[in-house]
């Protein structure tokens, strides 16, 4: 309890064509608390700070990319540069030992929304300070034609 973790989701594709992303929501448990300033969208252009367009909610964060003027765009190829969305969160009174599940949501310009809300990695708080174990490289599963966005903590 009281650590602080990072949570980031690549936005990767596996196949043509670019996609634009409009908006993406990041799902954790309720025991985790956003870190205010903490979320950042970071891609070939560098890190940009997502707030003040980002919605807090007890359970998830969402956060804005067209309302902010970012054109978040995920491509393959040698010279393209995958776009990263992170966020810091503090563990408050999780249970420990029990694995708790991620997952995320987002809108794409060229194919509609996803709902991935229960399919990122676990994340596992221990009974110590600094005893947490993080859920390791997941997949939010859209590995096909959609895209293969990927979420660690």
């Amino acid at each position: 309890m009281g650590d602080t973790i990072t949570v980031s989701t690549t936005f990767s594709r596996v196949q043509s064509p670019a996609v634009t992303y409009n908006w993406f929501k990041d799902f954790h448990p309720t025991c985790l608390t956003y870190v205010p300033g903490s979320a950042k969208l970071t891609d070939a252009a560098g890190a940009h700070q997502v707030e003040p367009y980002i919605e807090i909610a007890p359970g998830y964060i969402a956060a804005d990319f067209y309302t902010l003027g970012l054109k978040v765009v995920s491509d393959v190829g040698p010279t393209s540069v995958a776009p990263v969305f992170s966020a810091q969160y503090k563990v408050g009174s999780c249970t420990p030992g029990t694995p708790m599940t991620t997952g995320i949501a987002y809108a794409q310009a060229q194919w509609g929304t996803a709902d991935d809300s229960t399919e990122g990695p676990s994340i596992t708080v221990g009974g110590t300070t600094g005893g947490g174990t993080g859920g390791g490289t997941g997949s939010s599963g859209l590995t096909g034609l959609l895209g293969g966005l990927g979420s660690s903590a």
